[in-house]
């Protein structure tokens, strides 16, 4: 275990994209979309052929899971199936809800988080967040699976893993009001599978848990992409503690040069852990709500969302966040930001259309932007497939 001192980078204002819109012509063929209400993320499994969406709260279902053609469209003579996920009767009185899923690149697996709706309970004092302390805490850590391993059998899903534990927040949900709600819904899981690493939101700072601050970590995989258990129990196999920093943390992550993670956060933050050396950065972009965020997969940049209206670029030298982020404003930004390098497009879902945002050959922000209308409203369940080179989509369809 790291005990880390954080080293602030207070951000400048930044310099501001100007914007230009162009007219689509049409919606583009290599955008997919699907019917599922209630969608909150999706992923794609490349080397099975299957689109994996997660639904909020008080669905039938948790997980969709439709199938995909050699092409990458989606099959629309077969239905997609519906998982539940159950949920022990020692917690029957609550929702559950899978916040979070990532496929291996490689390996017919898909890792989910489960966690229950913040609305369901009474935020600690001082935190927008339930206690990490007593009778409900303990039987939350003792009876719910929060991370669960699944590999795919003939387009089913069969449970491989599953861990509980009191390392991990809960509640995180919902939580909030406003813009910043938007994007606590929104945690991810970080899969780094070339270094058989599975980055945790959500970490509990143990030797701080009546303060409800916060920690980074990985959970170790195996060559089988199995979670590697230390002692007979799976815990992270390597985590920092944030001084602090309390809240949510896990609001997206991204791996930069040099063996650095950089995490989303709470009030306006991107947290930047130098693994090596076992210190951390805090980049504050500004603004006092949740910040999502997402990475170039070729170019040391961080793409963020700060508040429902502003989209920040950031550019890492040497490790290094430079202290002038540009941004561009434009209004109900629902999804975290999806780099589409393939086509030098950013794709960010709103409130009624899909935006995609130009970017040069180097990653950044041209400031042009195309709004693609589709079916259906609040598209925040959007994902890019490299290996199909396609944007999916899944909402409610709507005229």
């Amino acid at each position: 275990m790291h005990f880390i001192c954080l080293l602030p980078v207070l951000a400048q204002q930044g310099r501001i994209i100007e914007t230009r819109e162009t007219e689509s012509a049409g919606i583009p063929d290599y955008i997919e979309q699907v019917s599922a209400p209630g969608a909150i993320w999706c992923t794609v499994s490349e080397c099975t052929n299957l689109l994996i969406v997660g639904h909020e709260p008080g669905m039938d279902r948790h997980l969709t899971i439709f199938k995909l053609d050699a092409a990458g469209h989606v099959v629309t003579t077969v239905p997609p199936a519906t998982v539940v996920l159950p949920l022990d009767p020692a917690l029957a009185q609550y929702d559950n809800v899978v916040v979070a899923g990532v496929c291996h690149p490689d390996l017919p697996l898909l890792y989910v988080l489960q966690d229950l709706p913040n609305r369901q309970f009474v935020p600690q004092a001082g935190h927008q967040m339930p206690s990490l302390t007593g009778p409900i805490a303990n039987s939350v850590f003792e009876h719910l699976d929060r991370l669960l391993v699944y590999s795919f059998r003939d387009g089913k899903l069969e449970k491989l893993q599953s861990v509980r534990g009191d390392w991990i927040k809960y509640g995180s949900y919902g939580k909030g009001a406003g813009y910043g709600a938007a994007y606590a819904k929104l945690v991810r899981l970080g899969l780094d599978a070339a270094n058989g690493r599975l980055h945790m939101p959500l970490l509990i700072n143990t030797m701080k848990r009546e303060k409800h601050l916060s920690a980074h970590g990985f959970l170790a995989l195996d060559d089988a992409g199995l979670l590697i258990a230390k002692d007979g129990e799976i815990v992270p196999a390597e985590t920092m503690n944030l001084v602090g920093v309390g809240g949510q943390s896990g609001i997206g992550c991204v791996f930069l040069p040099l063996d650095r993670v950089a995490w989303g956060g709470d009030g306006g933050q991107v947290l930047i852990w130098h693994r090596p050396d076992g210190q951390a950065q805090i980049l504050y972009l500004g603004q006092s709500h949740a910040c999502v965020i997402s990475g170039h997969p070729t170019m040391p940049i961080v793409y963020a969302i700060s508040t429902s209206y502003r989209l920040f670029l950031v550019e890492f030298v040497e490790g290094h966040p430079t202290l002038q982020p540009r941004y561009l404003e434009l209004g109900n930004l629902l999804s975290p930001p999806v780099p589409m390098a393939g086509r030098n497009l950013l794709a960010v879902g709103r409130y009624d259309n899909v935006t995609l945002f130009n970017l040069d050959a180097e990653g950044e922000m041209t400031g042009e932007f195309t709004p693609i209308r589709l079916k259906g409203t609040r598209f925040r369940a959007v994902h890019y497939s490299p290996r199909f080179d396609r944007l999916y989509v899944a909402a409610r369809l709507e005229p």
